[in-house]
């Protein structure tokens, strides 16, 4: 029995198709896996961005809780804060508040914000459910802690305001007087910051 061995050229051209088919392959899983690491990244970012507005958030309801605390609300001048351990509170007519930038990494980093202490350590890696929280299976960490800063408005009557009864609680203009609350705050990396403002009225 004479057995006939196939032209060496069609042998070539397998190898060639099998290595042609091991490259795409191989291409497709090196795709994926930069697919599955990038959606990793973006869901991990998505994650630490809303660490850190509900930081802010949970910052700006303890300042609000803060100042409907006070028995008297310190009356800032255009010159001169008026300060309530822990914070300073800022009038929209002072110099220095016109040029502030919210935005702006310095001014988070200078002595104007005060840094707002939660019930619960932002910085503490070893807080668990206990402080009423729950992140990371019990471990809630932030790279820094949340900071406030606090102006006075200008306060005009409402619809519906009792001019007569909040005169005789506020003492001030016959109106309530109104805030505005700024409150910064990060993830659990420094890379997440979050900026939430709001306007209260106590």
């Amino acid at each position: 029995m004479t057995l006939t061995r196939p032209p060496s050229s069609a042998r070539g051209i397998a190898l060639i198709t099998a290595l042609v088919f091991l490259v795409v392959l191989t291409l497709l899983g090196v795709t994926l896996m930069e697919g599955i690491t990038l959606e990793q990244r973006m869901a991990h970012n998505l994650r630490e961005k809303q660490r850190a507005i509900a930081a802010a958030d949970a910052a700006l309801n303890g300042t609000a809780s803060w100042l409907s605390s006070l028995a008297v609300i310190p009356i800032p001048t255009a010159t001169q804060p008026g300060v309530a351990s822990p914070f300073s509170i800022y009038s929209s007519t002072d110099s220095t508040v016109s040029t502030l930038n919210f935005a702006s990494d310095s001014f988070w980093a200078s002595s104007l914000p005060q840094s707002y202490q939660q019930s619960y350590p932002f910085d503490n890696a070893l807080a668990t459910s206990s402080s009423g929280i729950t992140i990371d299976g019990g471990v809630l960490q932030y790279a820094s802690d949340p900071k406030v800063f606090l102006v006075e408005l200008p306060t005009e009557p409402q619809p519906g305001d009792n001019l007569a009864a909040m005169g005789a609680t506020y003492g001030v203009n016959s109106v309530p007087r109104t805030f505005q609350l700024t409150a910064w705050a990060t993830g659990g990396t420094a890379n997440a910051v979050a900026v939430v403002q709001e306007t209260y009225r106590p």
